[in-house]
């Protein structure tokens, strides 16, 4: 029997050798490869003596080495909870019945990941009909089911756009023979009280249509006049509203860098992001404390490419707004930029600030980014193309003062594999070399295997089976002058702390550039006294 979909199975050192013999030999070869790239593999079930057989490329998405096939209760308790009753229905449907199934579901893999498979399987019956075995194929279609999921997305986003640019096309039809009308009226009237009860009406109606222009503006894209803009007049027109209209108790903080580079922008609506993000930021701020907005130039390069689906590298200006307020839980950070999703009480939010900012950021040809956890905060990046800049992103990288490698061998150890594929790449590149680990467990292994060869572990610290934390107190058990770099996506979460006071003094915080891990690697490597 099979189970879903790869997750982390155990690493494989490059692609597998083709040992060319004979046709068949060569077949067989040929074929391993194809299932390792299509990430297939297959299984049967023998019900007269219970052989249970998997194919190595089984066991890979289940992440367990080769060996002996699990149980069918083991098997079928690699998928999560809401699949296994499921799962052990279409089994005994064929092996009972003669049913053949063709299902996706989640498996939860050895290093705690779920992953989608797709499984099929159809009966084996002798000569007389009867049913002696199954046998099936299993494929890890993980990715097929993230690009379905953000197909789904746009396709969605899309329709609500269609949606509430029709509604915003009609409201405007509405209130603008109502504003209209307030003005006649406020012209021929002179009694106190109806001229308040005309200007709470012109108010609403007011508000009424800055809802609809943000809608308009989210789903048809209205485009505005753009011109070479300095991001930092942006933020310090900005600034002087929040300043005056913030309450007191939240302390305001502005850092804008020299020398910025311009951007191709239509001010009034990078105006309306800024605006967007620090009321967002103050809502979070109930009980007052800390908003720090700064801007800067950054060039991003393929590592944090890799690292950051929907980036891309290049030169940008670099807009971030973060407070110290509640945080976001990570269920909710999936939804903050859909239209009209809101977790603010009603009359406080229309949920469309968020979406009409990434919206207006993407029509500029940048991104966002969102760094949140409950109680420690939220930081939002904003990166916009700039105009003109003293080196682009490649040229960073070929730049001689970027500090290269000695074939210094390296231990890679984060969950993420896109991460681990891209570090080895451009650790590779600088002269390095590169073995990887998907968490400490695995890490410790082979750096048991390799300590003598291993120069320095680069770790990330939070990870499924054994964090990082956990593991950097393994390796300085066994041994006490590992070299180690800790890799977080927040500066100051409690993995960092522990990290520290296990004595590792250098971190690089995620999402993390080329340029900034390999000064952080050579400032480690070149230290006098061995250690982290």
């Amino acid at each position: 029997m099979s189970l879903p979909d790869r997750g982390s199975a155990p690493p494989r050192n490059g692609p597998l050798p083709l040992h060319l013999g004979t046709d068949h030999e060569r077949d067989q070869a040929l074929l391993r490869v194809a299932s390792r790239l299509s990430r297939l593999g297959w299984f049967s079930v023998d019900l007269r003596d219970g052989t249970r057989r998997w194919s190595e490329e089984t066991f890979a998405i289940h992440g367990l080495h080769p060996g002996e096939a699990p149980g069918l209760e083991a098997a079928i308790n690699f998928y999560a909870p809401e699949y296994r009753d499921t799962m052990r229905r279409l089994y005994e449907g064929c092996t009972r019945d003669g049913i053949p199934y063709d299902a996706e579901l989640e498996l939860i893999t050895t290093a705690g990941r779920r992953v989608w498979v797709r499984t099929i399987a159809e009966p084996e019956r002798d000569e007389s009909g009867s049913i002696i075995g199954m046998h099936g194929a299993l494929q890890d279609i993980t990715e097929r089911k993230r690009l379905e999921t953000q197909v789904l997305a746009a396709q969605r986003l899309e329709s609500l756009g269609t949606l509430a640019g029709g509604i915003a096309h009609d409201l405007n039809n509405v209130l603008s023979p109502i504003l209209t009308a307030i003005e006649l009226l406020r012209m021929d009237d002179a009694d106190p009280d109806r001229l308040e009860l005309l200007a709470t009406m012109e108010r609403s109606a007011l508000r009424g249509a800055d809802l609809v222009r943000q809608v308009l503006l989210f789903a048809r894209g209205v485009e505005g006049h753009r011109r070479v803009v300095s991001p930092a007049e942006v933020v310090r027109d900005a600034e002087k509203i929040i300043r005056e209209t913030f309450p007191k108790d939240i302390v305001i903080r502005v850092n804008v860098a020299p020398a910025l580079w311009s951007v191709h922008a239509d001010t009034t609506q990078l105006h309306q992001v800024v605006m967007n993000l620090c009321v967002n930021a103050r809502d979070a701020l109930a009980l007052g404390g800390d908003l720090d907005i700064s801007v800067e130039n950054v060039t991003l390069d393929e590592t944090y490419a890799g690292m950051h689906p929907g980036s891309h590298p290049g030169d940008f200006v670099r807009i971030r707004v973060a407070d110290s307020g509640v945080g976001i839980p990570q269920e909710i950070q999936e939804r903050i930029f859909e239209p009209f999703f809101t977790t603010k009480e009603v009359g406080k939010g229309t949920g469309l600030g968020l979406s009409t900012s990434l919206a207006i950021v993407r029509r500029h040809g940048g991104f966002v980014h969102v760094h949140s956890a409950p109680g420690r905060g939220t930081r939002m990046d904003v990166y916009l193309p700039a105009t003109s800049a003293h080196a682009s992103a490649a040229d960073a990288l070929q730049d001689a003062s970027v500090p290269r490698g000695s074939g210094e061998l390296l231990l890679v150890v984060d969950d993420e594999e896109a991460i681990r594929r891209i570090m080895r790449r451009t650790l590779e590149r600088f002269g390095y070399r590169v073995v990887v680990a998907g968490h400490g467990g695995e890490a410790l292994n082979v750096y048991r295997r390799q300590r003598d060869e291993i120069a320095a572990v680069i770790t990330d610290m939070a990870m499924p089976v054994m964090d990082g934390p956990a593991l950097i107190l393994a390796l300085k058990a066994m041994d006490p002058d590992v070299r180690i770099i800790g890799s977080s996506g927040y500066a100051f979460n409690d993995s960092v702390a522990k990290a520290m006071g296990a004595g590792v003094r250098h971190f690089v915080s995620k999402p993390y550039t080329a340029d900034a891990m390999l000064r952080t690697l050579r400032e480690l490597l070149d230290e006098g006294t061995p250690g982290a």
